[in-house]
C-alpha cells in the first residue's frame, strides 16, 4: 500500500466484542503497510483512543436510549394485539426500517469526521445502528472518493434484512416482506431496494464479498445489478493467530497431550443458520463407530454460551470452556487437532479463517469461506450435503490421517492462511483494488 494513502474506515460495531474485531484488524493491516488510516466507530474506544466516535451529549444519549425503550414496548404490545409471530424479524435483523433515515443523521456523521481532511478511499464494513446508504451518499458527497463495502451480511443486498436465510423475495428486489406480513408489493422494503439501487449507481461503489455470498446472493440482488463486485477474504493477525508446539499448548489447558482434541464453539444451538445440531449428531455418528479404547483417546472442548448444553448431549468426554475472549479463544484453537464449522447459512464464518491462520485442519460444510480456503485446498473437509452424516464422514477424514498426512495439512493451512488472510495479504489485496478502480 502507498505510504501517502489516506483511508478512513466506517464501522458501527463495537471493534473488540466478537466480529466486530474484523474491522481493527483491516484497520491495523494497512497502517501497517504505511497508510495514514482514520477509523469512525459509533462510541468512543479507550483501547484506541485516537478512533474518531459519533458525538451525542447526554441528552442525545439519554433520548436514544429512551427511543430504543419505547421502541421495544411498542413492538411487543404490536405484536400482542396482532397475535403474529415475528420470530423471523429477529432471525434476519431488520435493524432499521428506512433507508432514508439512518440510525445517525448525516449532519452528526459528517460532525465526527474532520474538517478539511481528503481520502482516496473509504472503506465500510459493519452499518447496524450507525449507516444506512443515505450515509454512504453523504461520505460520497463530501469526500468524491471510491467507496469500498465490506459485504459482513447481506444487508447491502437487501431491502432491510441483514441475514437472507431461506427468503427469495430479495431477488425480486423486495416488497410484500414476509417478515411484516405484508401484501404490498411496493412496500417500504422495496422503496428501500429502489433507494440502495438509485444510490449505488450514483457512487459507484465496489461490492467486496467471496464466492459463496456473490453466486447465491449478491449476483441475484437486482440492486447490485451493474455494480462492481470483487471477491475478498477476512483479515487475521497472523502473529497471534498462529501454530505452536501442540503439546506445550495442550499442557496450558491442562490438557492430555497424547489426546486428539476436537473443537467445537457454539452460541446458541437453537440458530439454525450456525448448524450447531448437525454437529453435535455427527460427533455422535463418529463416536459410534469407535472402539472404546479409540473414544477414551479423544477430548471435544467447547466455547460459547451453549457448551454445557453441548457437553450434555455430546458422548466423548468434553471440556467446556464457556464465552471466551479472543487470547482464551487462540490458545484453544492452539491447543486443537482440528476445527468444526457447523454453519449452513453464513458468508463466513471467520473462525474457520482463524482455525486455518493456527494451522488446525477444519471440517465444514460447504457454504461461505470453506469454499475458498477449504474445498479442494487439502487444509480440511467439506461436507457436500448438509446431514449429520456427511459432516461425521468430514470427522472421519481427519481422524484417519497419517502423522505425516497431518503435517501436509496442518502446513497447507498456514500457508493458506498467510496468502489470503494476512495483514500483507490484505495491504496488497486494497493496493491493487484502489489501482484497477482509477483505471477503469
Amino acid at each position: 500500500m502507498d505510504c501517502n494513502k489516506n483511508i478512513l474506515i466506517v464501522s458501527s460495531a463495537n471493534p473488540f466484542i466478537a466480529s466486530g474485531v474484523l474491522a481493527v484488524d483491516f484497520y491495523n493491516a494497512l497502517k501497517k503497510s504505511g497508510a495514514d488510516v482514520d477509523f469512525l466507530t459509533k462510541e468512543k474506544s479507550l483501547e484506541y483512543p485516537d478512533f474518531l466516535y459519533i458525538k451525542d451529549n447526554i441528552i442525545e444519549k439519554e433520548l436514544i436510549r429512551l427511543k430504543r425503550i419505547i421502541h421495544r414496548i411498542d413492538f411487543k404490545l404490536f405484536r400482542i394485539i396482532t397475535r403474529r409471530n415475528y420470530e423471523k424479524y429477529f432471525q434476519r435483523c431488520f435493524f432499521y426500517k428506512y433507508e432514508c433515515k439512518p440510525p445517525v443523521s448525516n449532519r452528526k456523521l459528517l460532525k465526527s469526521l474532520p474538517n478539511n481532511k481528503r481520502y482516496d478511499f473509504v472503506l465500510i464494513l459493519f452499518w447496524q445502528e450507525m449507516l444506512s446508504a443515505v450515509s454512504l451518499e453523504t461520505l460520497y458527497d463530501k469526500y468524491k472518493c471510491p467507496i469500498f463495502i465490506v459485504c459482513v451480511d447481506y444487508s447491502p443486498m437487501t431491502g432491510g434484512c441483514h441475514f437472507i436465510s431461506d427468503c427469495s423475495t430479495f431477488e425480486n428486489g423486495c416488497g410484500a416482506c414476509e417478515i411484516w406480513y405484508s401484501k404490498n408489493k411496493k412496500d417500504f422494503t422495496y422503496k428501500n431496494a429502489l433507494e440502495k439501487k438509485r444510490i449505488y449507481e450514483k457512487i459507484h461503489p465496489v461490492m467486496l464479498v467471496n464466492k459463496y455470498m456473490d453466486e447465491n446472493y449478491a449476483s441475484k440482488s437486482p440492486i447490485l445489478e451493474n455494480i462492481r463486485k470483487e471477491y475478498i477474504f477476512p483479515v487475521i493477525n497472523e502473529d497471534k493467530f498462529c501454530p505452536v508446539d501442540k503439546s506445550l499448548a495442550k499442557k496450558e489447558l491442562n490438557i492430555d497431550e497424547n489426546k486428539k482434541v476436537i473443537f467445537f464453539a457454539c452460541q446458541n444451538l437453537n440458530d439454525k443458520k450456525k448448524g450447531g445440531k448437525y454437529v453435535l449428531d455427527a460427533m455422535n455418528i463418529f463416536y459410534n463407530n469407535l472402539s472404546n479404547n479409540e473414544r477414551e483417546n479423544i477430548l471435544v472442548i467447547l466455547a460459547g454460551h451453549a457448551g454445557k448444553e453441548i457437553g450434555s448431549i455430546v458422548k466423548f468426554n468434553c471440556k467446556t470452556y464457556g464465552y471466551v475472549d479472543s487470547k482464551m479463544l487462540i490458545k484453544l484453537y492452539q491447543a486443537s487437532d482440528v476445527y468444526l464449522s457447523g454453519s449452513v447459512i453464513d458468508a463466513g464464518p471467520m473462525m474457520v479463517n482463524q482455525a486455518i491462520s493456527c494451522g488446525v485442519p477444519v471440517v465444514a460444510f460447504n457454504i461461505g469461506t470453506a469454499i475458498d480456503v477449504i474445498n479442494g485446498k487439502n487444509t480440511g473437509f467439506v461436507a457436500k450435503e448438509i446431514s449429520s452424516q456427511a459432516f461425521a464422514d468430514g470427522i472421519k477424514w481427519w481422524y484417519l490421517l497419517s502423522p505425516g498426512e497431518y503435517k501436509i495439512v496442518v502446513d497447507n493451512c498456514r500457508n493458506m492462511a498467510l496468502s489470503t488472510t494476512s495483514y500483507k495479504a490484505c495491504a496488497d489485496f486494497f493496493s491493487q483494488l484502489y489501482d484497477n478502480y482509477l483505471i477503469k
